[in-house]
């Protein structure tokens, strides 16, 4: 498994098209679920990284899960 190129996520740029690019390149790669949840973390930096860091052990079931996380706690900074 090769993780994807991309400018990391810092809460100052648009989380929906961060998502979107990460998305689209992990499923190119045709990436499993859990191991999408795991490298999530390496696109993050800053406050971002601390939110995930935070994310109680066992709340996140699926990428969808993490998604919708993601999005709701960061789409307020836009």
């Amino acid at each position: 498994f090769h993780l994807p190129q991309l400018e990391s996520f810092d809460s100052s740029r648009d989380p929906l098209d961060h998502i979107k690019l990460f998305k689209t390149l992990m499923l190119l790669h045709m990436t499993p679920d859990e191991v999408m949840c795991r490298a999530f973390l390496t696109t993050l930096k800053g406050v971002a990284r601390v939110w995930f860091s935070k994310l109680p052990s066992g709340t996140i079931a699926n990428f969808e899960k993490l998604n919708k996380g993601f999005v709701r706690h960061f789409i307020g900074g836009q």
